[in-house]
């Protein structure tokens, strides 16, 4: 697919100023790179600038817990919940599904709320509440067990609501009013915001400035800042953790406002592990709010002062600067398409695409400005022939440009270069002295050698040169090369040259209505004889 993008938008320009590349944007930016972000506040159909928690559920909808109520995002437009719509109270503090998919959302003093019917339902579901509320004690607002930060389910399909008050458990896999046991009390009075359900069955919650682990029948408890530094934070109050998250690989990470962790499993499943610190650098005022899994498997992390992206110990930050509608970051999450969902305080929703377009110049290291041809290897690498008067190849990577060398080889006509590897691996190069070949899938010249006309038989050669123009991918290994030149434009002493069935070569030789053009007519053929397709 990347590949693809770049073959449409860049074959065949003569001379692009800039190299631009579709790339995965994060990671890469450089601190100034305006990001692509795309903002939704009130103003869009948000029911608040305030965003808490963001949710994607199976059906692809993204649910946003704000401040005065729930949203819901279809792609195009919000639908808004409040409780109106059977809220137990307007300030949502997360969303979340069970384990039958149903939508659930904790409420700030109203207990939980269970979506009844899925959006767009019908006229007779419009008529009832959207919402049925479940309290978690007597009391409503008065009772701070109903003030619910954060709802997981177990592996039986059970809820845990991390409040105000402490830990509370439902009785029974069917929620009901009033109908939770509690399993821990609080005793600081920092407001509990982390908790997890992990893939291996064990929960997770933050909960008097510790976290706890639940495995089954076991419970661990950690005390990550005294653990690590031997010592009793002054501010321990304070280190309450903000989120609590595992990635694709199962690797879980917890962060306080004001470090990130990373828990190293046991060695015996079921056993205590530990925590250990990643080197996240922030300025001293800089609070961490959130974290979140990235893609490249890094780290989002959202702060009072920004975003940042880590990974293997290399970060970069991004602000106001870079696009985003504030620098204060709630909430992160990653939907199925790869965009980068950001829950602000005060901004809004602020949605960074998957892909960007990132300039590349001769300040970054192209030997030339002008750009003619991409190719990508069967690694997904990308490949680029650029300048004239001296052609180079060259290597694009994250970080770097790298200049692949070659011998001086290249076809007079610079748009006329190309670049391919097949299905083997295999490299194929036209040039002016004939086709070059390397069996090595590392593009290197010293690996290959260069067919000229001598080695296959080829006939009619201009000026005695082996003047190869074009080349075509085949579907499948090349099994036979015939290099074709005439001066006839419809090509049939080409086709009588070349030694195959009229059908056969009409199809392959995709070259064939350059004759005229170019004077001379040259077309590497390859592939499967018997369908003759050839895809550029």
């Amino acid at each position: 697919m990347l590949f693809g993008i770049l073959q449409k938008r860049f074959s065949g320009r003569r001379h692009a100023a800039v190299l631009f590349a579709f790339i995965l944007f994060l990671p890469i930016c450089a601190p100034a790179q305006r990001l692509p972000v795309k903002i939704y506040t009130i103003g869009t159909g948000l029911a608040h600038n305030n965003v808490n928690r963001i949710f994607q559920d199976a059906k692809g909808f993204l649910w946003v817990a704000t401040a005065e109520g729930l949203s819901r995002f279809d792609g195009y437009g919000f639908t808004n919940y409040g409780t109106a719509d059977g809220l137990g109270q307007i300030f949502v503090n997360d969303v979340t599904a069970d384990r039958d998919g149903n939508l659930w959302a904790a409420t700030n003093g109203g207990g939980v709320s269970l979506l009844l019917d899925a959006p767009g339902e019908g006229a007779a579901a419009a008529k009832r509440k959207k919402f049925v509320s479940f309290a978690i004690h007597d009391g409503g607002e008065s009772n701070r067990a109903n003030f619910v930060n954060r709802i997981v389910f177990d592996a039986e399909n059970r809820l845990w609501c991390l409040t105000d008050d402490g830990l509370y458990r439902a009785r029974q896999t069917e929620v009901g009013d009033r109908d939770f046991e509690k399993t821990a009390s609080v005793t600081v009075t920092k407001i509990a915001n982390a908790a997890l359900a992990d893939r291996r069955g064990r929960l997770w919650f933050n909960l008097n400035a510790r976290v706890i682990e639940i495995d089954g029948a076991k419970r661990f408890d950690y005390e990550i800042f005294q653990e690590l530094s031997k010592a009793v934070s002054p501010t321990s109050e304070f280190l309450n953790l903000e989120a609590l998250v595992e990635d694709r690989s199962g690797r879980i990470f917890a962060a306080d406002p004001e470090s990130v962790y990373q828990f190293i499993e046991p060695e015996t499943k079921g056993e205590r592990g530990v925590w250990r610190k990643l080197p996240v650098e922030r300025q001293p005022a800089q609070r961490i709010r959130t974290i979140a899994p990235a893609d490249d498997g890094g780290l989002w992390i959202g702060t009072s002062a920004g975003l940042i992206h880590y990974r293997h110990g290399q970060q970069k930050s991004y602000a106001t600067d870079n696009g985003l509608s504030v620098n204060a970051v709630n909430e992160i999450e990653t939907d199925r398409e790869g965009n980068v969902w950001v829950g602000t305080h005060g901004g809004g929703l602020n949605k960074l695409a998957s892909e960007t377009v990132l300039g590349y110049t001769t300040a970054e290291g192209l030997p030339h400005s002008d750009v003619y041809r991409f190719t990508a290897d069967r690694d997904g690498k990308l490949y680029s022939q650029v300048g004239c008067a001296k052609q180079n190849f060259v290597k694009i990577e994250a970080e770097k440009i790298t200049i692949v060398p070659m011998p001086e080889m290249m076809n007079t006509i610079c748009s006329q270069t190309h670049l391919l590897q097949d299905a083997q691996q295999r490299w194929w190069i036209p040039t002016n002295e004939g086709l070059w070949i390397s069996a090595s899938p590392v593009l290197d010249y010293k690996s290959g050698r260069l067919l000229k006309a001598a080695d296959v038989g080829y006939r009619n050669i201009k000026r005695e040169r082996n003047i190869i123009r074009t080349l075509t991918a085949a579907s499948g290994s090349p099994t036979a090369i015939r290099a074709i030149f005439t001066r006839q434009t419809r090509g049939s002493a080409a086709r009588r040259n070349s030694g195959l069935p009229r059908e056969t070569f009409r199809r392959n030789a995709s070259c064939a209505t350059r004759a005229g053009r170019f004077g001379w007519q040259a077309a590497a053929i390859s592939g499967d004889s018997k369908t003759g397709r050839s895809a550029k």
